[in-house]
């Protein structure tokens, strides 16, 4: 699946997209940390500004865990 691939390659150009599914509270929570995963892993200042707004985010898992990476 696409989720399984961002999580194996970690590419810079999906940083954007990755954030929008973690930010999205359709996708499920164990999807949403395997996605933080991935985005902390693309060594990017993008993917690094990125994590810093999950921080942020309402959904307290994915702040959370942002916040821990």
């Amino acid at each position: 699946s696409y989720i399984n691939l961002i999580y194996t390659l970690h590419p810079k150009a999906s940083v954007e997209s990755i954030k929008e599914l973690i930010g999205s509270d359709k996708i499920s929570v164990p999807t949403r940390q395997k996605l933080i995963t991935a985005l902390a892993f693309i060594k990017d200042k993008k993917a690094a500004e990125a994590m810093l707004e999950l921080s942020k985010s309402k959904l307290p898992d994915v702040a959370e865990q942002a916040a821990y990476w």
